[in-house]
């Protein structure tokens, strides 16, 4: 790795942590004018089902396109490459439509295995994010494998300012039009919707304009049959893709535990529904200051690596 090549994989490591840095804050900070104008009730329906959109932005933001960059990297030559991340758009694009039609279809299942039927509606606003899984994963796969990480930290910076923009209005407008909890959380949820959105807007415009780039455009790839097969790509994204969510998502993951256990056992031990949907609501004040702990360390410990 030369000089060069060394300065600039450093400098797109840089932007990555600034940028993931600005989105986690934001992310957890948005949570307490939040909880504090809608109220614990409030906060208990959001929250009940943050975890399955966390997860599903875990796929199409973080662990996806190291993922893709990773498929990518490893390609023996351009040809191949494009041809790979085509295919992998399609796998990618299967994924996330099982993900759309499985909340939509499954919504209220899931909703009364949480133990509340009427958190159905906000299941199936998260599931519209699968739509988005494929060109966020990839667009952002493809930018990191080529070392331009501009428009990944762009993108990521963008979509939680749009989502945490959308929530706070939310909030506002229902507690002056004293909106029902389920309602508020509903539209609550199309924050992480338009946030999706706008971040695929970033990553298209950019990969629109590299394609029209002579000198670093995306070639065409007409009649050539290379790359690994698609059941090597959905193998490969099962077990290694997999495994990069569960290891990113550990945290949301035990939340969707929560969000499946708590409240149920709260009221299977005789406390009435109203109390217990208001004490997990309390239970879940406390995880902003989990998540500004983790940002915390994660900056303490990219200041103590060495250069």
């Amino acid at each position: 790795m030369n000089r060069a090549h060394s300065k600039r994989l450093m400098h797109g490591a840089w932007i990555l942590s600034v940028a993931g840095l600005i989105a986690k804050v934001l992310s957890a900070v948005y949570r307490v004018p939040y909880q504090n104008l809608v109220g614990n009730t409030g906060f208990y329906v959001y929250q009940q089902i943050y975890p399955l959109y966390g997860i599903i932005m875990t796929m199409a933001l973080t662990a996806g396109p190291v993922f893709v960059a990773k498929v990518a990297i490893t390609s023996p030559d351009l040809t191949t490459r494009h041809q790979t991340l085509r295919r992998l758009t399609g796998v990618l694009a299967g994924f996330g439509l099982v993900i759309f039609l499985g909340n939509f279809a499954g919504a209220t299942t899931i909703a009364r295995w949480m133990g509340d039927a009427q958190l159905a509606p906000l299941i199936r606003v998260v599931g519209c994010m699968g739509l988005t899984l494929p060109l966020l994963a990839v667009g952002r796969g493809y930018f990191q494998a080529n070392y331009s990480m501009v428009e990944t930290a762009w993108s990521q910076v963008v979509e939680q300012v749009v989502r945490v923009a959308v929530i706070i209005l939310v909030a506002v407008v229902a507690v002056r039009a004293s909106w029902s909890h389920y309602r508020t959380g509903t539209w609550a949820m199309t924050g992480g919707v338009f946030g999706a959105v706008a971040a695929t807007i970033i990553i298209g415009g950019s990969w629109l304009r590299q394609r029209h780039t002579p000198s670093t455009g995306i070639n065409r790839v007409l009649g050539h049959d290379a790359g690994p097969s698609w059941r090597h790509l959905v193998w490969q994204t099962l077990t290694e893709g997999g495994a990069l969510v569960l290891y990113a998502a550990i945290l949301l993951i035990l939340q969707l535990v929560d969000s499946f256990t708590v409240a149920k056992a709260l009221v299977r031990s005789g406390v009435p529904v109203a109390l217990a949907e208001n004490l997990k609501g309390i239970y879940d004040r406390g995880q902003p200051m989990v998540q500004l702990g983790l940002v915390i360390a994660t900056a303490l410990t990219q200041s103590l690596l060495p250069p």
